[in-house]
């Protein structure tokens, strides 16, 4: 779909990112585009708690439950939601010409296993799961109308509803 007369509707702003050292730097990072989301939650699905049994009718069959305290459920889920944000920093990322990942999406076979790739890149060059989730997290809000103060949002629109 093209607007005349107008360009990307994708925002772009910058985040600031901090060393050990105190040093930082600006990144130019961007909304993600409409249905990255959507692919991302099909790329990389949470997993799905286990069963555990949580009582018996008056038959005698148990009755089923998902057990959302198992540890191996809740630790698979904390593994998923980090690629996740793995996934939302590369995305923002992408017109930032001082970072280049050498992964390529082609060469893994699935989804997780390219974001389990740039997560190894980017920890081998220093960065942090907080370095990574301020990114992510600063282009979830480029990208949510909803975060949005009312100021914001209505320099959306050049007139009033007509009444």
């Amino acid at each position: 779909m093209k607007i005349e007369g107008l360009g990307t509707l994708i925002r772009r702003g910058t985040v600031t990112i901090t060393d050990a050292s105190g040093g930082s730097v600006d990144l130019k990072i961007a909304a993600y585009p409409l249905g990255f989301h959507t692919e991302l939650i099909r790329d990389l699905p949470g997993p799905v708690a286990p069963l555990k049994k949580v009582g018996q009718d008056r038959n005698g069959a148990p009755i089923m439950d998902r057990n959302e305290k198992d540890p191996k459920f809740k630790a698979e889920e904390a593994r998923t939601t980090h690629l996740q944000s793995v996934a939302l920093a590369y995305m923002a990322l992408r017109d930032e010409t001082r970072i280049t990942w050498d992964a390529k999406r082609e060469e893994y076979p699935d989804a997780r296993s390219f974001y389990v790739a740039l997560e190894a890149e980017a920890v081998a060059a220093g960065w942090t799961g907080d370095a990574i989730d301020t990114v992510a997290k600063a282009a979830v809000a480029l990208s949510d109308l909803k975060d949005m103060t009312d100021e914001k949002s209505q320099a959306l629109f050049t007139e009033a509803d007509p009444e």
